[in-house]
């Protein structure tokens, strides 16, 4: 889930989650560049566009449904997703963690 900017530009209190339509279109496109990668393979070990044809479909409707799945199941949850504040307020955090040590002086920017 996110927040989404209404007609207006300005961030609207609703949020919005991934629809099945963007779910399927993000599968189709992913799963089309992938199966050419997997085409090519099968040709260049068999030496057979038939067999090649044949690996590709097999491999896009498979991993396809696979894909697809995967995604709804991961709409179904707001895990990992953070609103801006508390990123901004963990990327500090961290920031400060890894350059400072325990017992050492802050630095101040101003002279």
């Amino acid at each position: 889930m996110f927040q989404a900017k209404n007609e207006f530009g300005t961030m609207s209190k609703k949020t919005v989650r991934e629809g099945k339509k963007r779910s399927v279109i993000k599968a189709i496109t992913y799963r089309t560049s992938a199966t050419v990668a997997t085409f090519t393979l099968a040709y260049a070990f068999t030496g057979s566009l038939e067999i090649a044809g044949q690996i590709g479909v097999l491999d896009f409707v498979i991993k396809f449904l696979i894909y697809y799945i995967n995604e709804r199941l991961w709409t179904k949850t707001s895990w990992g997703y953070q609103d801006k504040k508390s990123i901004k307020t963990t990327d500090q955090n961290d920031y400060l963690s890894q350059h400072q040590s325990a017992n050492a002086p802050v630095a101040s920017l101003e002279h």
